[in-house]
């Protein structure tokens, strides 16, 4: 769903995984986690405070504010707060009429060279 390398981006941008329960999971008390790696359907995870691993689903990933914000940080797309909805608005178009996913990151990534 995701490629590995916009995860990274992501990362490189500020965003963490907050190892904290969310909506989505009860996983998680608060503590910090440090990015280890990512494939096309996880993001990997390690607690500093025992070393335990956590696996991220990217379909949790995508939904997260966080995300985006770090990958529009890294990304350098413009400098308005809304920068982020509006890529965020164009992937979930996408998943909802079963779009190009994998096109839409290449392009993200293909846009931030470019610029």
């Amino acid at each position: 769903m995701i490629a590995k390398k916009i995860v990274e981006k992501a990362v490189e941008g500020g965003w963490r995984y907050s190892c904290s329960p969310t909506i989505f999971t009860s996983l998680g008390d608060g503590t910090k986690c440090d990015y280890t790696g990512a494939n096309e359907h996880w993001s990997v995870w390690i607690r500093v405070d025992n070393g335990s691993s956590i696996c991220v689903p990217h379909e949790q990933t995508v939904l997260t504010r966080e995300f985006w914000q770090g990958l529009a940080k890294s990304l350098r797309w413009n400098k308005t707060d809304q920068a982020y909805l509006e890529k965020a608005e164009q992937f979930y178009r996408l998943l909802l009429i079963g779009g190009d996913t994998a096109g839409f990151w290449d392009d993200l990534l293909k846009e931030s060279v470019a610029a």
